[in-house]
């Protein structure tokens, strides 16, 4: 059997609802994650989808991760209406 390790991610977003405080500006989500820009625009890695069962949906590369993961979150919605991503784990390479 093959045996695979998953490095530990350096960022991950969870689909969620922005909790407004006092002078904070409201985030428009995207596909439901208001954390998108805490992925970089310019890093290049792999990242991996899950599932709310922590599931692995899916698992691809980018050389500029933000842009990818934008594209397959709008093709997925596009498609399905939905989806049942729950959060994205990005690994810079």
């Amino acid at each position: 059997m093959i045996e695979i390790s998953i490095p530990n991610p350096d960022i991950t977003i969870t689909e969620r609802k922005q909790n407004l405080k006092d002078d904070e500006p409201q985030i428009e989500p995207i596909y439901g994650f208001i954390d998108f820009h805490l992925i970089p625009r310019d890093k290049g890695g792999i990242f991996l989808f899950y599932n709310r069962d922590d599931e692995l949906l899916f698992v691809g590369k980018a050389r500029k991760l933000r842009q990818r993961i934008k594209n397959i979150l709008m093709t997925m919605f596009l498609r399905l209406k939905c989806t049942e991503t729950k959060y994205i784990e990005s690994i810079f390479v």
